[in-house]
């Protein structure tokens, strides 16, 4: 029973803490916003470093198809 009621304290306390963020959110509309510049360097970057790890991970295999094991 205990841990039912803990379980219960720490879903209320949750659910205080985000009812709080919403309230803070709605009341300051530009918090959190990101300029659509910042949104198209973070995807650039992203894209980036997938086809950095694609290169790599290419080089590796290439690398390793070419060790004999005989």
């Amino acid at each position: 029973m205990a841990l039912i009621q803990e379980l219960r304290d720490d879903i209320d306390m949750t659910r205080a803490w985000v009812h709080n963020r919403v309230r803070e959110v709605q009341q300051d509309p530009d918090r959190g916003s990101h300029s659509t510049e910042t949104v198209i360097w973070i995807a650039a970057i992203a894209i980036a470093a997938i086809a950095i790890a694609a290169v790599i991970v290419a080089k590796i295999r290439e690398r390793a198809d070419s060790i004999n094991m005989q």
